[in-house]
C-alpha cells in the first residue's frame, strides 16, 4: 500500500496525522523462519520543499520459535522513526540514486522498505522464551549414560568406522 501525501503536497509546512498498515513477508534469521502480523505506521507527516519528514512510532509483532526448546513465542516491536524522503519526478530521477536517501515521486510514498528495513534492524538474530531457557538439556540429561555405551559397544565390524574404536579404549588419554 502507498501513503496519499498529496495534501502535505498542497500545503507545504503543515503537519497530518496519519496511520499505515504494511504487510511484512516471513523472514529467514540463521536458518529460522520469523513471521509478522501487519506492521503499522503511526505518526506525522509534513513537506518542505521537495523534502517529505515522516515521524511518530512503528509497530509489529513478530512471531518465531525459541532456539532451544522451540516453543512457539511471540514479541511486540515498537520503534520511533523519523525520516525523510526526497521528492523526486520520474523525468528528472537521478541515473544514481543515493542509497542513503529515500525517494518517492508523485503523490504517494511506498512505506514498503522503510518497514522492512525497521523490522529486520529491530529483531534480534535468535529467539529465546525466556532469558534462561535451558531448552531440551534436562531431556538430554536424562539420557541413560549406559545406554550410549552400549550403542558404542554394539558396533558392527562392518561399520566402517569400526576398527577406530581398537585404536582407543575408555582408559587411554588423548
Amino acid at each position: 500500500m502507498l501513503l496519499d501525501v498529496s495534501d502535505a503536497l498542497l500545503l507545504p509546512g503543515v503537519s497530518f496525522n496519519f496511520s499505515h498498515e504494511e504487510d511484512i513477508p516471513p523472514q529467514q534469521i540463521m536458518g529460522d523462519t520469523v513471521s509478522f502480523d501487519a506492521a503499522r505506521f503511526a505518526g506525522t507527516f509534513e513537506v518542505y520543499g521537495d523534502v517529505l519528514r515522516l515521524q511518530g512510532m512503528y509497530y509489529v509483532t513478530a512471531h518465531a520459535h525459541c532456539v532451544n526448546c522451540l516453543k512457539e513465542i511471540s514479541r511486540d516491536i515498537e520503534i520511533p522513526f523519523d525520516e525523510t524522503f526526497k521528492h523526486v519526478s520520474h523525468e528528472a530521477m537521478p541515473e544514481n540514486l543515493l542509497e542513503d536517501f529515500l525517494y518517492f515521486e508523485g503523490k504517494h510514498v511506498d512505506l514498503y522498505p522503510l518497514a522492512l528495513t525497521l523490522t529486520v534492524l529491530a529483531i534480534p538474530i535468535r529467539y529465546l522464551c525466556k532469558e534462561n531457557c535451558k531448552g531440551y538439556e534436562k531431556v538430554l540429561s536424562r539420557i541413560n549414560q549406559s545406554t550410549i555405551n552400549a550403542c558404542r559397544e554394539t558396533l558392527d565390524e562392518a561399520h566402517p568406522f569400526a576398527a577406530l574404536k581398537e585404536l582407543l579404549t575408555e582408559d587411554q588419554e588423548v
